[in-house]
């Protein structure tokens, strides 16, 4: 988290701004970007084997959330953690991001870590919770990020 607050902050030093960041259709401004950086980056703590790390704030469904009220909304907004760490690391559009999942490669539904987090449809995903709970993989079509692999 450290590392992507850093980022961000270089990425205002050099370009004057941050590069525009989308959650769904909500365009975050750059005060918000750091705000939820910040936000993410203090209530974390690190899985000891696992190499997760674990959102230690308000959870919904299992999932961590941050609930904010957005320059873009009238009406606070959830904000799924994993999702929002994958956004502010990868910024992708959120047209890109339509229909797809950010899944969680460790299946531990409070880990933020970007390399346990994976962009992908929700078959693929089901498919590998699959796997995990049999203890033996069912075979799809990228089995570098099966679990048991």
């Amino acid at each position: 988290m450290l590392i992507l607050l850093k980022r961000n902050i270089l990425m205002y030093l050099i370009f004057g701004k941050m590069a525009r960041v989308y959650y769904g259709e909500h365009a975050l401004d750059e005060f918000e970007i750091a705000k939820l950086t910040f936000i993410l980056s203090n209530k974390i703590e690190n899985g000891q084997e696992s190499g997760c790390i674990l959102w230690k704030g308000t959870l919904k469904d299992g999932y961590g959330i941050i609930r904010k009220k957005l320059s873009c909304c009238k009406e606070r907004v959830s904000l799924r953690c994993h999702r929002l760490t994958y956004i502010l690391f990868h910024r992708p559009g959120w047209e890109e991001m339509e229909n797809l999942d950010v899944s969680h490669l460790c299946h531990e539904k409070t880990c933020i870590n970007i390399d346990h987090l994976s962009l992908e449809r929700h078959t693929i995903n089901n498919n590998r919770l699959r796997c995990k709970k049999k203890d033996d993989c069912i075979g799809h079509v990228d089995k570098s990020d099966c679990v048991l692999i």
